[in-house]
């Protein structure tokens, strides 16, 4: 009792932290949202060392993440999008832009104004002013302006302009009627779009953005035909380069990462010292399989070619050695990467020290990494596990007696039907459930077999039954990743045990992959 009055006061006086942590997690969520809109619709590139990203809806950037698995951290690509609203890009006067959004984002709309008609004094092309009036608006929306839908309606049927403004004008029209929901009318107005651009970086743009909303309202097929579309009719390098990043992010999307690389190798035909795309082809190549992690490498190794102190791409070519064996590489380019502070590279270099026992060494390597300006947050997490791996075998240790609770109570009332006297006969039944499914009971001569379908999945439980006790094998289904027509799925056994409550309930018990699973089937 005193040490729990211990850790609530300790807990209490940690309330200003608290406090503190939750305004900055509330201004971070609240930036990420400013950033989205601003990735709608505007191409910003910033450089950050020796990376460059490019923001739009095209390219989202979030934060790195590692691979799960300790041993093979790896520092993951930004996320990607094809899809995205070409609008405006950054101004020249970036004070003044600045300013711009500052009041936007305050919801200022009248001061916004004001600085927008700076803007546009600046802009001595009269095409381009029209392009960044019409802009303005759906920018204004995407802040919560309401009046901008139809200011927007209102100016676009006073101006006069060629097709490739008025496919300008179809292309933002889709954004209003997408964010009200109107899927349909976002579509015609993006095809009509298409037919008006005479540009082909533009057609593929909209076909990609097209792509997405089917993609979105569940049309797939739709989603990834477009594409091949309009793949075979536009043959400008820019133009593919664009489908073929759209194609990539459908499969990313579909988690099919064989297609998803293959999509990003052709997008390289197209711009072939790409760094950020060099990256993502050979992250996911190396997610793929075995056999085409080598292929992963050779793209990294292309990278630090480009450039040598490409701080993940080093990171990774570690990772990429260690999983093909060749350890003395994979150490070499650890510590190319912690050269250049890698903070990851130092977390990546301590958990194999702590793997061989080397606690000192690791230690150190954790301690100096903390000392960093940019410090990764595997470098806190490594920290914390060189002290709790001794923690972690009274974790390992509560999670065996929980499931040996669970195999302790089952077999309780498993022991009441294995020694009954008076014995329960089944007939042939299929008015039995599983949770909602239906299920069929086939009993003949001691022999019972259970089955049931979720899907395409076929389900089956058989066993014999002694007394009221039952000895089981569960026959759980597995898809197949080739297979003929009737043969999709392989089936797995796992053997059991199961106890006829009363002729209205069986339930069985299987240890499978580690955990326990249960089945209460009722009539």
């Amino acid at each position: 009792m005193e040490n729990t009055l211990k850790i609530i006061e300790t807990v209490g006086k940690q309330w200003p932290f608290f406090l503190i942590l939750f305004v900055i997690i509330v201004f971070i969520l609240k930036w990420k949202t400013i950033w989205d809109f601003v990735a709608s619709i505007s191409q910003i590139k910033i450089k950050r060392g020796d990376t460059e990203v490019e923001l739009n809806k095209d390219n989202k950037v979030e934060v790195k993440k590692t691979d799960s698995n300790l041993e093979n951290q790896k520092i993951e690509p930004s996320e990607t999008e094809t899809e995205s609203i070409k609008a405006i890009e950054k101004d020249k006067d970036d004070d003044l832009n600045q300013q711009y959004f500052t009041v936007l984002k305050e919801l200022k709309f009248d001061e916004a104004k004001s600085i927008f008609e700076r803007i546009l004094e600046k802009e001595p092309n009269e095409g381009e002013r029209k392009k960044r009036i019409l802009n303005n608006f759906y920018w204004r929306h995407m802040y919560g302006d309401t009046k901008s839908f139809d200011e927007f309606e209102e100016y676009i049927t006073k101006i006069d302009g060629n097709n490739e403004l008025k496919a300008n004008i179809n292309n933002i029209s889709s954004l209003f009627y997408l964010d009200s929901g109107n899927s349909q009318k976002a579509i015609e107005l993006l095809f009509n779009a298409i037919n008006l651009t005479s540009v082909l970086e533009d057609k593929a743009f909209f076909a990609s953005r097209l792509s997405t909303i089917y993609y979105d309202i569940g049309e797939k097929e739709k989603a990834i035909e477009i594409l091949l579309e309009y793949l075979s009719l536009l043959n400008t390098r820019k133009s593919k380069f664009q489908l073929f990043r759209s194609i990539s992010l459908f499969y990313k999307k579909e988690g099919e990462k064989f297609l998803e690389s293959l999509a990003y190798q052709k997008a390289l035909e197209c711009q072939p010292n790409d760094i950020s795309l060099l990256f993502d082809a050979a992250f996911t190549y190396s997610q793929v399989e075995n056999k085409f992690k080598d292929v992963g490498l050779l793209l990294y190794k292309k990278m630090i070619a480009i450039n040598p102190k490409h701080e993940s791409a080093l990171n990774n070519l570690g990772v990429a050695y260690k999983n093909l064996e060749l350890p003395f590489k994979s150490v070499n380019y650890y510590k190319e990467a912690l050269d250049v502070d890698s903070s990851i590279a130092a977390s990546n270099l301590a958990y194999l020290l702590m793997d061989q026992g080397f606690e000192k060494e690791a230690e150190e390597y954790l301690i100096n990494a903390q000392k960093k300006e940019d410090v990764h947050d595997n470098v806190f997490t490594a920290a914390s596990s060189l002290k709790s791996r001794l923690s972690n075998e009274n974790d390992k240790e509560e999670k065996v007696i929980a499931k040996a609770e669970k195999k302790f109570r089952f077999l309780n009332a498993f022991g009441d039907s294995a020694f009954s006297f008076e014995i329960i006969k089944l007939d042939n039944s299929t008015k039995w459930r599983y949770e909602e499914v239906e299920v069929k009971v086939d009993y003949e001569k001691d022999i019972i077999n259970i089955t049931w379908e979720k899907g395409e999945e076929k389900h089956k439980i058989s066993g014999i039954q002694k007394r009221n006790s039952l000895e089981l094998t569960y026959y759980k289904p597995k898809i197949k990743y080739y297979f003929q027509t009737n043969d999709k799925y392989e089936y797995i056994k796992y053997d059991g045990y199961g106890f006829i409550e009363n002729r209205d309930s069986i339930k069985c018990i299987f240890e499978i992959e580690k955990d326990i699973q249960e089945f209460k089937f009722r009539r």
